[in-house]
């Protein structure tokens, strides 16, 4: 007796949800089902996307263990997946996000093309944000340009929700003072401890630009209809991708934070 799509949603449910991945519950459960049978029923494949970050914050130039941890941790659940129905994998490399923190192009440039490399000899497909914003801002002259313009038009907007949303604004204002090197573009100067004005701007300017991406990724979600999954806390959740989204350990079970800001372990 032939296996029914439900049959088979439900076990990459369990799949995308097992112990060892799963981090916190997902957000939007009962649609994450709906989703994964739709697919299954029309015959398309999985699409598992998510977000990279754009930079190293250790060992800035190169990918380490922890990368490969995390990717080979996505693999095998990839895999998983894949023996009940087809699957792809989308990475979204952050390159955007890093640059508008001063992270020095070159520096972007050699992690993206470790990142690229690893990814690709997985069957993942990677795609710069900075390609999106090109898409979504076709006159500016730079995607540091259309980033800019996001900010300033969703600014009041993110203000609103980080005024409503004090978890939110607590998880953005602490991740941004925990930075080891915090470059402050709009004063033009370094710091080794992060000012408590600095953090907070730049907690807005982040919550705005995601806000942003949020809005224009909309198409890409209603036609795609992929499962969005996170290695950030589910607090984040009001600026990603207003999607099924299933929120994972990174490198292993109980291993919280992101590779790109783990600690440095070298590949052997």
């Amino acid at each position: 007796m032939l296996e029914t799509s439900t049959a088979k949603a439900r076990r990459v449910v369990q799949i995308l949800n097992r112990a060892e991945v799963r981090r916190n519950p997902p957000y939007r459960r009962d649609d994450l089902l709906k989703r994964i049978e739709s697919t299954i029923r029309e015959d398309r494949p999985i699409l598992l996307a998510g977000f990279w970050g754009g930079h190293k914050e250790a060992h800035p130039h190169e990918a380490d263990r922890n990368d490969v941890a995390a990717l080979d941790l996505l693999k095998k659940t990839a895999d998983l997946v894949g023996a009940i129905h087809p699957v792809q994998v989308q990475l979204i490399f952050s390159d955007v996000h890093s640059a508008l923190n001063s992270v020095p192009p070159s520096t972007i440039r050699d992690y993206r093309s470790e990142i690229r490399k690893q990814a690709l000899e997985r069957g993942f497909q990677i795609t710069d944000l900075s390609q999106l914003y090109r898409m979504w801002q076709p006159k500016s002259r730079s995607s540091q340009q259309a980033a800019t313009c996001f900010i300033r038009e969703h600014r009041n907007q993110a203000e609103e929700l980080m005024r409503q949303d004090v978890s939110l604004s607590t998880r953005l204002e602490t991740a941004a003072s925990r930075r080891k090197l915090f470059v402050v573009h709009w004063l033009g100067a370094h710091f080794e401890t992060v000012p408590a004005h600095a953090v907070a701007h730049s907690a807005l300017e982040y919550a705005a630009l995601r806000l942003a991406e949020k809005k224009h990724l909309v198409h890409f979600v209603q036609s795609q209809k992929p499962v969005f999954f996170a290695y950030g806390h589910p607090d984040l959740q009001p600026i990603l991708p207003d999607a099924p989204t299933v929120y994972w350990y990174s490198t292993r079970k109980g291993q919280g934070e992101t590779p790109w800001f783990m600690a440095p372990a070298k590949l052997d």
